[in-house]
This record gives C-alpha cells, structure tokens and sequence, in this order.
C-alpha cells in the first residue's frame, strides 16, 4: 500500500499554499523588477562550449508565427558579444535589411564578411572591423531598436543601409508593418517603448495600436511575469545552432534573375499611392533618432541610400523595378538628400552601383560580385578617411 508524503489533508494543503504564496511573491518580484524569465533565459547559448565565437550574423525570423527571439538574445549569440573591443580596433556596425543581412549569400559572401576579407586599416593604423547587424524586412524603426540595443559594444561607425520601403510610415501604410517586424516589435517592447518616450515618438506607438500594428496586450500580463512562452521554443531551436548550422546556398540561377524579370505596369510603390504622397514623413524622425544613439555611443552615423536593381525594357520608362515607380523614387531620392543635408547627417547614395545582372530575386537582394563592388567602394572611403569619423 502507497503511504502520502503528507500525514494529512491539512498538512497537504499547508504544503500547497506556502507554495503558491511563494509563487505570487516571485511573480511580484519580477514584476516588479520588469523581468521576464522567458525573455533572460533566451541570452542564454552554447556558442562558447561549441567552442565558436558567435553567429556572424543575427538570427532571421523563421517561419513559426513566433519565430524570434528577442533582440538581447539575438545579440548574446552574435559575434560581437564574444568579441571584446580590442585597442587597436575601428569598430563598424552595418544596419540594414534582408540584403546586407545577406540573404541568399553564404556568411562569407555578405558585405560585411568580404569587407572584412580586405583586411582594411584606418589611416591612423587601427584595424577596421565590421560586424552584421542587419536584418530581413524594411522598417526604420526596427533598425533604430537595434541599434539602442548594439551601442553598448562601442561602435566607432554605423553604416545605415536604408531605402524607400523602410521609411514607409505606418499611418499610410499599416501593411509596411508585416507580420516579422509585429513580432519584433512585440517581443521588444520593453526597449522600444522607452526608445518612443525617450524620443517624444509615442505617436509611433499610437497609431501601432490604431491600425492593429501593436496588439493589445492580454488582461492577464497585468498579473503575470512569465508572458512571452512563445520564445522559448525558438530559444530552444536556436541552442543546436552552433552545431548544426551549415547554411549553404547555391549561386541563384542566372535564368532567373531580376534582369529576366518582365517590370510591370504598376510598381508597388506608385505615384499617387498614399504612402508615397508625403517625403518626409513621421517616420523619417528615426534617422535623426539614430544619429544621436550613435554620437551618444562615441560613433559617427553614415547614412546610405541602398542599392537597387534598375530594369530596362517594356515599362521601364514608368518604373524603374516592381517595387517603384520613377517618379516616386526620384522624389524619395531628392527628399532624402535634403533631409540628411538639413540634419547634418552624413550621407551616400548608392542607388545604382550595382548593375542589374547582379541582382538575384528582389529589387535588393545582390550577388556576392555585387556585394564586392559595394565593399572596394566602401572599403576606399573607409581607409582614406573619406567617411565621417
């Protein structure tokens, strides 16, 4: 016969009940102290027992609905937390989207890699290194969340690969905001509510919850520290990648690339479409925010405006790709360059450096020839001191 641990009822529910009280009093004390223990334990890897220095670049949204981790996570397992500053080092970060996070591009073939493959060296014989901070999807926003979360590794210089898709304003065009950068934003909150407040930026936040951006949170985070669960599956995920990540990609088909591409007669982003009507819009407000995270770091900001493919045959008269039309981004270009003139932050355009048989699936996913351009462009401004430093 079984015996109880517990040598009565009474004595079972005593048990329970200081259990539970200690429960209640933990869950105040994270509460209070705005810790998630799903969120702290997703810092957690074992890039270092895989003896590995790091993921060169940040973990892209999977296709689970949650399938991120939040961004101290991300950033625990990147090649810069194991990388403590060195005396001699001239730190870069490079800011951007789906393209110079590398998509489709083995880690070696990024634009951060092979500028890292020159072996540049700052005028003042400071070892220049560049580190991958980009990540897929367009949105200022994100970018600038990212870069409130990286300042703390001591950049020298952040490069900001931006274009006219990023700095769509959410009050024209909720749908800029897919469901990638909602989890982000989600998973974030913490940062980038205070980032918005720090900033006078709340109406970020309004119109997020307004058009459906932002979800309202549910009635029971009130009362519970443990809130985002759905973390910890990809946290879970993301612990096996220092020993099974062998990404690999084969050259994209030259077949199939955006040069063989017929352009359409409407671009996504055409003239007269609501969120092409007003240049600046509200959200331009976040390269102004980034300049000032990174002269608060000790860094110089150069923005640059992304490459793009440039179609020619039928309707490229109208539209320089699918993505736009000419009108809409000649105006964007002009209205950029006057924005950073106006602000006094550094600019490049790079609209057209890449030609168009380098382009692979999208308007802005190159080839690693194409990358290599950028990178003697960039690496020359770099080592001459032609950026801001």
């Amino acid at each position: 016969m079984r015996i109880s641990p517990f040598p009565t009822p009474r004595a079972m529910l005593r048990v329970f009940a200081k259990a539970l009280i200690l429960l209640i009093a933990l869950d105040l004390v994270l509460l209070v102290t705005g810790v998630d223990p799903s969120l702290a334990i997703t810092r957690v890897n074992l890039w270092s027992i895989a003896g590995k220095a790091g993921i060169p670049r940040l973990i892209a949204p999977s296709v689970y609905v949650r399938g991120q981790l939040p961004l101290d996570g991300q950033l625990a397992a990147h090649t810069i937390a194991y990388m403590p500053k060195a005396a001699d080092e001239f730190r870069v970060i490079i800011l951007g989207d789906s393209a110079q996070w590398g998509y489709g591009l083995n880690p070696e073939d990024t634009l951060t890699e092979q500028l890292n493959a020159h072996g540049l060296h700052m005028n003042s014989g400071k070892r220049i290194v560049v580190f991958n901070l980009g990540l897929p999807n367009f949105s200022v926003v994100r970018d600038t969340v990212i870069l409130d979360g990286v300042t703390r590794y001591q950049p020298d210089l952040v490069l900001w690969f931006v274009t006219a898709a990023s700095l769509m304003d959410v009050h024209s065009d909720p749908n800029s905001v897919n469901s990638d950068l909602r989890t982000f934003f989600h998973l974030n909150a913490a940062r980038l509510d205070n980032l918005l407040t720090r900033f006078h930026q709340e109406w970020f936040a309004e119109a997020s919850r307004y058009y459906g951006v932002v979800q309202p949170l549910p009635f029971w985070y009130a009362v519970s520290a443990v809130r985002e669960q759905d973390a910890l599956p990809v946290w879970f995920d993301a612990l096996l990648l220092p020993f099974t990540d062998h990404t690999h990609y084969d050259p994209y088909p030259a077949a199939q690339r955006m040069a063989h591409k017929l352009i359409p007669a409407t671009a996504e982003l055409y003239d007269g479409a609501p969120d092409a009507n007003i240049l600046p819009n509200d959200s331009w407000a976040f390269l102004t925010i980034g300049q000032t995270l990174s002269e608060s770091a000790g860094a110089r900001l150069l923005l640059i405006n992304e490459p793009m493919f440039v179609g020619s045959g039928v309707h490229s008269d109208v539209n320089y790709n699918a993505s736009v039309a000419r009108t809409v981004y000649d105006r964007y270009r002009q209205a950029l360059a006057q924005f950073a003139q106006a602000h006094a932050i550094a600019y490049l355009d790079l609209w057209n450096a890449i030609p168009p048989d380098h382009f692979t699936d999208t308007a802005f996913h190159a080839d690693r020839e194409g990358w290599a351009l950028i990178a003697d462009r960039l690496g020359t401004l770099l080592e001459n001191g032609l950026v801001p430093f």
